[in-house]
């Protein structure tokens, strides 16, 4: 190669070059080369690998509705699968089947759906807080718990000891 420089007319390919393609190997009996599309078609491929994070850039991961059979869309997270995520078309889960616990870190709240009024707190090494409509209800403390309100008993759960 003269001046060592490689350029399309020093090189044999079975195609004419389209901007975007990179130069590949052929396989099979002819060998040599030519031009290729690269594939974005992620639906094609059954086994996408990403090769670091994965940046959203504003965008949103959209998964519909399914459930935990392999065949409805669903996230899995596990070597097993064994914590999913999905919403069935009436009722969201989060469904922990491995061993061990399904652990929430942090202080938790949780609150209502339209996002106006606390259902449950949970404070860090601290009281646990039940609401209804907003309103705190029952709350734990270090030496038992308080009721604001009344409170109910149905069923006969405790007998008196005989004397």
């Amino acid at each position: 190669i003269a001046d060592n420089v490689v350029d399309e007319a020093n090189l044999k390919v079975s195609n004419s070059p389209t901007n975007g393609y990179f130069l590949s190997a052929q396989s099979g009996n002819t060998g040599g080369l030519t031009w290729a599309q690269v594939s974005t078609d992620l639906v094609a491929d059954t086994s996408p690998q990403l090769g670091g994070d994965l940046d959203l850039n504003g965008s949103i991961i959209s998964v519909g509705d399914g459930g935990r059979d392999a065949n409805q869309e669903h996230i899995r997270f596990g070597n097993d699968g064994d914590l999913r995520i999905y919403h069935d078309g009436s009722n969201s889960y989060i469904e922990d089947s491995g061993t061990g616990n399904l652990i929430l870190q942090g202080q938790e709240v949780v609150i209502n759906a339209a996002d106006t009024a606390s259902m449950a707190k949970f404070i860090d090494s601290g009281e646990v807080q039940l609401f209804h409509n907003g309103n705190k209800k029952l709350e734990t403390a270090s030496d038992g718990a308080a009721i604001t309100g009344d409170l109910t008993i149905n069923t006969t759960l405790f007998s008196k000891p005989a004397p």
